[in-house]
Order: C-alpha cells, then structure tokens, then sequence
C-alpha cells in the first residue's frame, strides 16, 4: 500500500510545472559531504551565511571578492571575470550582461538574483552608534531528543540503582541541546554565544564543566578600511589551497565539479558546533596596500586519552596523549575521561601581494602539544602527528586571466615531509568551463588544521589527477563530469599495502524554467582493499561502487512544491554483490493566509547490507542538517513543520525509520530494542 501512494505522488509530480521551484544551495554538496564525512559534518557556517544573505542582500556594484567569496556558489575564477566586467564597464545596470561572461550561465545568474542586488556604487558609511544600536539580535534554542531508549540510558538506570559491575553507559539524559545567542551589524561586527550538549552528556555545574558540554564565542570587527579583521575568541582559518591552514568546512569531489580550488577567507569568527575544527584566542589581518598580514595566536584544549609512561632506565615516568578525538562526544566515563586532556597552542602568520593577475602568499604556523602526541604502534599511522610539536609552512599562488586560471600551493612540515596541489580552469565562452587538479602529498607530510582538495584527508601518502568540466549542451541543459585517478603510497586503515582507485561522475541537469528543474546521475567508484584474510600473507583486492540517481523539483501552484527522486546502487566485492534501491516524494505546504509551512516526506527503500548504503538530503530546522543513511529495509518519513509569528519562528520535526527486517537496531551503546528509531526536534528564533 505505501509503494502504490508512493508511486502515485511520483507519477502526479511529473505533470506539474506552473510555479516557481525553490532554490536548496545545499543539498547535492551536502550529500556528497556526508558520503565522505558521515552526516555530522558542520554545516552551520556555510549555511548561515546563505541565510543571512537571503535576508540582507549583497550589493553585486559595491562587493568585494571576499564578500563575494561568502556565498559559497561562485569560484575564484567566475568571481575574477565579475569585478573585471564590473571594472572595465562600471555599475551593473541588469543580471544578463553576466551571462555573457566565462563562467556565468542561467543556473549561476538565478543563484545570484536571490543573494544580491544591483544597487548604487557609492558605498554606505558606518558610524560607530550604527555599530552598537542598528544591528540585528538573533537568538536560536533548540533540543531534540529520541523516542527510543537506546541501551546507554537503560545502563546509565541500572548503575544510578546501584549496579556497580556496569563500567560503560551514558552519564547524561537523552536530550541534545543548543543556545546561541549573536549581533550582528552589516557583516562588519559580530558578537556571538553558543551553549551544546549531545545526548548523553550531562548538564553540571561542577570544577571542569559549567552547565554545557561545549561553548565558543567571539567578538569580531570586520571590513574597517585596513584593519580587514580583529577577531578575540573563537575563529576559523581559511588560507591557500588547504594544505597548511584550512579549519572550515572544505567541499571535496561533490556534484560542483568545478569547485576545486580552495579560495581562502582569511579568518572567520566562528558559529558552529563541531568542538575540535576551530582555534581560540585572537587573530587580525591588515592591510598595507598591496600586501595583507594575518597574524594569529591559539590556546585551546581538546580532547585524547592520557598515558603516564616509565622509562626502563632512570625510572622516570612522562605523560603521552594518544590520538586526538574528534567526535567531540563526552557521553560515557571513558569519554569524560578523555575530555579537554589535550593543550593545543598555536601561533603562526599569512602574508598575500595582490595584485589584479597575480596573487602570491605565504604561511607559517607552529603547533604546540602539551603533553606530547605518542606515536602509533599501526604501521598505516607511523607517519601521523607526533611528538610535542609541528611546524608547517607554505607558498601559494593565483594567476587569473579572463579565459585561464592557476592556482596552487606547496607545503613542507618539521618531519621533512612535503605536499603540493596545482589545479587550472579553462574556459571556451560561457558555455563551456574545464578543470584540471594535481596533487601530491609526501608519507610524512601531516598538518593539524589542513583540508586540501582529496580523496583522504590529505595526510595519507596520496597522489591524483582530477578532471572536470561543466558543460552548457543546449539552453538550459548543463552536462557536469568528471573524473578522478589516484593511488596512496602507503597503508592505509583498510588496506595493509599501497592502493589505487579511480572515480568517474556523469550529471545532466535541465533547468526547464524558475519551475521545474530535474537531473539525471550516474556515479562509478573503484579502489583497492584488504582481500581474504585466510592467507597468511593478506592480498589486496578491488570493490567497487555503481550509483544511478534520478531527480526532480516543480511546484504545483505557489502554495505547492514537491520533490522526487529514484536512486540505485549496486556495490561489488570479493565477497560478492549487493544492491540497493530507494524511492521517494516530498511535498511542501504553503498556505497563502498564514506563516506555515509544512514539509513531508515518504521514503521506501531496500538494500542488501550497509556496503549498498544510499545517503538522501532532508530538510531540517534551520541551521541543522539531516542525511542518513539508509540500508536494509524499511520506511523513513518525516514532517518539518515552521511557523512565524512576528520576529519569532518555531520549527518542529518529527523523523522516524520503521525496519522491516530486524528487531533491533544499531548496535553498543546505541542499541535499541525494537524495529524503530524516531527523533522529535523542536527549534526557535527570535530576531530582533
């Protein structure tokens, strides 16, 4: 019965097309995030910022690169070919004289309507009362919780009734929670808050913690003539291509495929919830004209598991710290043991001569741990961090001409290790844009913060050549692909010896009209891992991931949107095959006469076994972000329901997955007894 309603709303949704479709800026670059990271990736900034824009839009006649930088939907190489025309001709008067420029087609021209405006080129000046009395207060509270009882919290009842033989469970309540309060004045001066909790983790007020698991704050003044940024706190760092200082969210090989290069922010004051990819202290960038100097200082501590070792021969004992834990959980006693162990100080400087063509700069930064990182006993880790501290340096470039780009970084480390990335875009008119990346990162290369553009984590022995183009075939019809050689010069976690793979990727995207818009995907992965392991000398062998994906949007009236996508999966092995198939139809509610919105989804799907796993976009409260992954059998549904009542707003969602094929689901602490697992989220704003 739930396959024929399904199948019914997905036949209905292909006859509808009379309103305009409602653009998501994130959701195949967040699908793909979580196929590499999992679902948890930290999202909020990127996402914050679409936000804010939406609501204050960007004067296309007055930004600045950074500014533009901001959006997160225009490269380097689209931002060059904007300020030139912007240049050469003066104040843009309509988005169409865009479309003619390289890199600009209708999909980047209706991305841009929404987030800017083409207002005077005379920029408005701020005193400093409009500082402090004409920003915005935003606050966001949030708490979601499971309706499930997972056997952590069945333990953590047992030991509270005097269970002493019980040596692992949560030690908090089931419930994850979020305050944040911040004010903002024209994205020149930020102050900021934020309180979270995971479920699991307890709320107290003891020596160690006060009230929540995690806070972060800052005090930010941006773009005040040559004083660029003045940040005390909590901030990230963006400069090169990512192989030195990269704390942020960094996309990879993502339906984008022209979004390969890095393009640096500086720093950022930072909003988000991931416990670990931040620094804390102070940072400033200043500029003497041509040149900028950024300048930075951290302290800060995270969280590792303490070792107090003896030395065979004088008898003296020292403290080594193991692997940094990046989950940023503290549910259990373990967990908690672990917590803020770790002091991490950082220091280090960006210099950048920018030029209209050129852009050159160079990085420094040196980590310093206390107490010293152990080395690993693992032969795929002997070249991870280690030792008490790391020095880092890196020269990157940028050359920009209206049809050809480079760019690129090179990097070297203490332990004598070295990494570089080269990449180029090409363009043939607007229609047609080509890119090309190299990279390369020697064994004992390691950086702390560094995201640099890769199939691992860029600290892995890892060689590639990736090559992309985007493609406008005929109006409105866009043709994304590419492909990705690479191999790793040295064990890595799955596989006991040297490896290769590749990755072939094949989108066309039609764009009807503003009201309906559809894509068509296929997607094949190989690589090399462990093979049998009845050998006494283990062989590697080759597993492989097809993907075949069907997507569309279109509203059937302006109170009306709806979604619906068709998606296959079939996964190879040396112990064989598995597949998986998934179906679903989202409908989206907009009353005319109130401020309600409500969002549902129906979702059916099947697959063999986790390996055949499809991972599926939802829609969440605002600044939050789902995207499970769905294996073996069952039904997934949610509602979202938002409602703004003056300068509040209230979101609600409820998401349940009904399986149809066990009793239990997912396994340890997080076990539940039964074919179930639902959460309730409840979210509000107030904006003031």
């Amino acid at each position: 019965m739930v396959k024929r309603i399904f199948l019914f709303l997905f036949i209905v949704t292909l006859h509808f097309s009379s309103a305009q479709v409602e653009l998501n800026e994130l959701e195949q670059e967040t699908e793909a995030i979580a196929e590499q990271l999992g679902d948890e990736a930290d999202l909020i900034q990127l996402a914050e910022n679409l936000d804010y824009y939406r609501e204050n839009k960007i004067n296309l006649n007055t930004a600045t690169k950074e500014v533009l930088a901001q959006l997160g939907f225009l490269n380097a190489f689209q931002i060059y070919n904007l300020l030139e025309h912007r240049r050469k001709y003066g104040r843009i008067v309509t988005f169409y004289e865009l479309e003619y420029l390289n890199g600009f087609d209708a999909s980047v021209l209706q991305k841009l309507e929404l987030f800017t405006y083409l207002g005077p080129t005379e920029g408005r000046k701020h005193s400093l009362k409009d500082y402090l009395t004409k920003g915005r207060h935003l606050t966001l509270i949030r708490a979601q919780w499971g309706l499930e009882e997972r056997k952590g919290f069945e333990l953590r009842r047992r030991v509270a009734g005097g269970d002493t033989t019980i040596s692992s469970y949560f030690v908090g309540d089931p419930y994850r929670t979020f305050v944040r309060h911040r004010y903002v004045y024209a994205n020149q001066f930020s102050i900021g808050l934020t309180g979270e909790k995971d479920a699991g983790e307890p709320f107290v007020w003891e020596p160690g913690q006060r009230g929540f698991d995690f806070y972060s704050g800052h005090i930010a003044l941006m773009r005040q003539k040559r004083l660029k940024t003045f940040i005390l706190g909590d901030y990230q760092i963006q400069f090169g291509q990512g192989l030195v200082l990269w704390s942020s969210l960094a996309f990879r090989k993502s339906p984008a495929v022209l979004n390969i290069q890095r393009f640096g922010r500086g720093f950022i004051p930072y909003n988000g919830l991931d416990e670990n990819r931040f620094l804390r202290g102070a940072a400033a960038t200043y500029s003497f004209g041509k040149v900028d100097l950024s300048v930075f200082y951290s302290s800060k501590r995270m969280s590792s598991a303490i070792s107090t070792i003896e030395n065979e021969e004088s008898g003296e004992t020292f403290d080594e710290a193991g692997s940094i834990r990046l989950s940023g959980l503290h549910r259990t006693p373990s967990e908690r043991a672990a917590r803020n162990t770790l002091s991490i100080e950082s220091y280090g400087a960006h210099v950048t001569s920018d030029f209209s063509s050129v852009r050159v700069g160079g990085t420094v930064v040196e980590h310093r741990f206390n107490p010293p990182l152990a080395s690993s006993t693992q032969l795929y880790q002997k070249y991870n961090l280690q030792g008490s501290s790391v020095r880092n340096a890196s020269i990157d470039y940028q050359i920009l001409l209206p049809s050809v780009q480079v760019f690129g970084e090179l990097a070297t480390n203490s332990f004598g290790g070295y990494a570089m990335t080269h990449g180029a875009y090409l363009s043939a008119g607007s229609k047609f844009t080509y890119a090309l990346l190299y990279r390369y990162f020697h064994k004992e290369y390691a950086a702390l913060f560094n995201a640099p553009f890769a199939e691992g984590t860029g600290r892995d022995a890892e060689r590639g050549f990736y090559t992309g183009f985007r493609w406008e075939a005929a109006p409105r019809l866009y043709i994304n692909a590419f492909a990705d050689l690479y191999q790793f010069d040295w064990p890595r976690y799955d596989v006991n010896q040297p490896s290769r793979g590749r990755d072939v990727f094949l989108q066309a995207e039609y764009l009807a009209n503003r009201r309906y818009n559809m894509y068509i995907r296929v997607r094949s992965e190989d690589r090399l891992v462990n093979g049998p392991d009845e050998f006494v000398v283990r062989p590697i062998a080759e597993e492989g991931r097809r993907s075949f994906r069907f997507h569309q949007n279109m509203v059937p009236s302006k109170n009306f949107s709806l979604a619906s996508r068709i998606e296959y999966v079939l996964f190879e092995s040396y112990n064989g095959t598995s597949s998986g198939w998934l179906l679903f139809q989202d409908i989206r509610y907009m009353p005319s006469t109130i401020p309600l919105k409500w969002t549902f989804r129906l979702a059916v799907y099947d697959t063999d076994d986790y390996n055949s796993r499809i991972y599926a976009f939802e829609n969440d409260v605002l600044y939050s972000f789902s995207v499970p992954a769905l294996y073996d059998r069952g039904v997934r549904s949610y509602l979202l329901v938002e409602y703004t009542y003056g300068r509040a707003t209230i979101w609600l969602r409820y998401a349940v997955t009904r399986f149809s094929d066990r009793f239990t689901v997912s396994s340890g602490l997080q076990e539940i007894n039964g074919n179930r697992s639902s959460e309730i989220k409840v979210q509000c704003r107030l904006k003031l």
